[in-house]
């Protein structure tokens, strides 16, 4: 988002977005950056998970200095928390159609994604913006990260 805006702005294109993030240290540091840039009310810092529903909450395992900070927990804790995992906390949920529209009244130009484990519910949570075609173009990265285990040898995934 940051990278964007400062893209946008070089190129003197008019912007606006809204950032979701869910880890209050890296939510803190977003802020900061967009307040630095002098983006107040150009970038909107929401210290929320995106989900399916809103006001639910959503367990995330802590990966403090990482880039994707945290990966959602829907399994056993022990298939998420490997080295660099400092523990689990629980944050709360928002929708994209029951917020989007409080932060712009208008549509979307493009929804970037990336929400470690929760694509599929966080699409949900935009059920009516999509339906109602407000949402342009959407961008999602799949990749759920898996934060400090290694890969496994080859012989152990059937190669």
């Amino acid at each position: 988002t940051l990278w964007a805006a400062a893209v946008l702005e070089a190129a003197k294109v008019p912007f606006f977005a809204v950032a979701y993030e869910p880890l209050p240290d890296a939510s803190a540091l977003f802020r900061e950056s967009v307040l630095d840039n002098k983006w107040d009310g150009q970038v909107v810092v929401v210290p929320k998970a995106l989900g399916a529903t809103e006001g639910e909450k959503v367990r995330l395992a802590y990966f403090p200095g990482h880039n994707g900070e945290g990966t959602t927990v829907r399994a056993a804790a022990q298939a998420h928390c490997g080295e660099g995992c400092e523990g689990f906390s629980e944050i709360d949920t928002a929708t994209l159609d029951g917020t989007w529209e409080d932060y712009r009244p208008s549509h979307l130009d493009v929804l970037k994604l990336s929400v470690n484990g929760e694509e599929l519910n966080t699409l949900r949570g935009a059920r009516s913006l999509l339906s109602r075609r407000k949402i342009c173009s959407a961008l999602v990265h799949v990749t759920k990260a898996q934060r400090g285990w290694e890969t496994a040898p080859k012989a152990e995934q059937g190669g």
